[in-house]
């Protein structure tokens, strides 16, 4: 249980991890995310209507390992076992992460503004609604 607890506290302390989602079929479909620690997880916030978001609701089953912002891993992957959150959680993991991503939130949240200013231009809408994803090694 500690090593688990110090391999989640490393992943925590990169810059980028790969997520590692499951699909119906068993075959694996892994994104680099950025990560934050809470406690015994660590924890993601993506948009809730992702891939990676669907494949979760049907297999809780991921897999976590260090990698650059291209998603060339650099370590062994960590299995665990992924939840979506609440609301609240949700609001709790955005803040996690803009303490650590502070530049970088900031630079997302005025694309995403702009992506939203753009898609309603052109008339197309896609919900801009994120989930936090909690992940606690599988045991």
């Amino acid at each position: 249980m500690t090593d688990d607890l110090s391999a989640l506290a490393e992943l925590a302390s990169q810059q980028y991890v790969s997520l590692k989602t499951f699909k119906r079929d068993g075959s694996s479909v892994a994104t680099p995310v950025w990560i934050t620690a809470d406690n015994d997880a660590v924890c993601i916030i993506t948009q809730a209507d992702s891939g990676k978001v669907k494949r979760i609701r049907n297999n809780d089953t991921v897999e976590l390992a260090p990698c650059d912002m291209r998603g060339t891993v650099s370590g062994p992957y960590l299995p665990g076992r992924a939840e979506l959150l609440d609301e609240q959680g949700t609001r709790h993991v955005q803040d996690l992460i803009r303490e650590k991503y502070t530049a970088m939130a900031l630079f997302m949240r005025v694309y995403r503004g702009m992506d939203r200013a753009a898609r309603r231009l052109l008339r197309r809408s896609r919900p801009d609604t994120q989930i936090g994803i909690r992940v606690r090694t599988a045991v």
